[in-house]
């Protein structure tokens, strides 16, 4: 088992463009790619994830969609031992999901989840946070804050290498963060819309570079992504859940500490 923590972080409804012209200092000094997402919402893009399967892009160092014939270089793939899952891999885990998978081989499982998918008191709900040790949802879009000190916590008071979860709300329709900006409506148009997104965007990698420089965050391998994009009135569609370009570029990052 290595003592190093492994971090997966998703930016609920980031699309691509938007992160390429947000000024995002902390992640933009970390390779980063355009990918395509394997949902187009949070459902069934988090079901990928967590059976091992991360936003698909075969540039370089960022191939995450390694066979047998591909060589990843760089990026922690965590694959399950699964047929559904094959290919080479940093750490091969067996279970239903990467967390119960790392949770076998003696990490604590630690997550948060921002948007309602993430809520265990809903009808439907993203079933892999029911493997976490420790989990909490936080009840809204705009927590991102909170969920982070939260990591820290319970990171610090493990004796434990941790396998983190978080999913944060605020690049989610309507666009807020904590900070009161005003909640913005499809409606609005695109201008602000990607505006919006923009400055929530740049609000959470001011909160990631707090996690990643708190002592108990030292020494971690992370990944940090969307799940899947939005239109905001490209050939007169809003929003997601369908297969538009906007929907599925998204882009991950490739964080150590």
């Amino acid at each position: 088992m290595s003592d190093r923590h492994q971090v997966l972080v998703t930016m609920d409804s980031l699309r691509w463009d938007v992160f390429a012209a947000a000024l995002m200092p902390f992640l933009k000094a970390f390779p980063y790619a355009q990918a395509l997402t394997h949902g187009s919402y949070t459902l069934p893009a988090h079901a990928a994830f967590f059976a091992g399967r991360l936003p698909c892009t075969f540039a370089g160092s960022f191939d995450t969609c390694a066979r047998s014939n591909r060589t990843p270089e760089g990026m922690p793939q965590w694959r399950l031992n699964n047929p559904e899952t094959p290919g080479p891999g940093r750490y091969q885990l067996v279970g239903r999901n990467i967390v119960e998978g790392f949770k076998r081989k003696g990490y604590e499982t630690i997550g948060t989840g921002g948007v309602s998918w993430f809520d265990p008191g809903k009808p439907a709900y993203v079933q892999a946070i029911d493997d976490f040790e420790r989990y909490r949802w936080f009840g809204g879009f705009t927590h991102g804050a909170e969920q982070v000190d939260w990591i820290i916590e319970k990171v610090a008071a493990s004796d434990r290498p941790c396998f983190v979860f978080i999913n944060f709300g605020e690049t989610h329709h309507p666009f807020r963060t904590s900070e009161s900006d005003p909640r913005t409506e499809y409606a609005h148009g695109f201008r602000r819309c990607f505006e919006a997104q923009r400055r929530c965007a740049e609000h959470l990698d001011r909160l990631l570079e707090r996690l990643f420089s708190a002592g108990s965050m030292k020494h971690a391998d992370a990944v940090v992504c969307a799940d899947h994009g939005d239109c905001f009135g490209e050939d007169g569609l809003w929003g997601h859940t369908f297969a538009h370009a906007k929907v599925l570029e998204v882009p991950i990052v490739k964080v150590s500490t």
